[in-house]
């Protein structure tokens, strides 16, 4: 199920004030070429970082779609990368109230 929309790492809600927006596909894909750089198998990576085989099978698969922020920064410390956030400022919704 690939489009060229940006799927949100968490769940959209109503209360979000920080949104991190990413396909998981290119999500799994950055994770996989990074380990692949690396020279670690998945199992190799799943043990530095304390995390299953599985698991980490799901996140470069584009399956598992709700790691924390822990998990992620663990992953990224374990492939000896950077893991960035950005604060952006939100859209305003189309049509809405705008003029009244």
């Amino acid at each position: 199920m690939c489009s060229g929309l940006s799927e949100p790492l968490t769940a959209p809600s109503a209360e979000d004030t920080v949104s991190i927006r990413m396909s998981w596909q290119e999500f799994g894909e950055k994770i996989r070429t990074l380990r692949d750089k690396k020279g670690l198998s998945r199992e190799a990576l799943a043990e530095k970082c304390g995390l299953s085989a599985v698991y980490l099978k799901k996140l470069e698969a584009g399956e598992r779609l709700t790691p924390t922020l822990q998990t992620l920064g663990r992953i990224a410390e374990a492939l000896d990368a950077s893991l960035r956030i950005e604060l952006t400022p939100r859209r305003k919704p189309r049509g809405g109230r705008h003029g009244r």
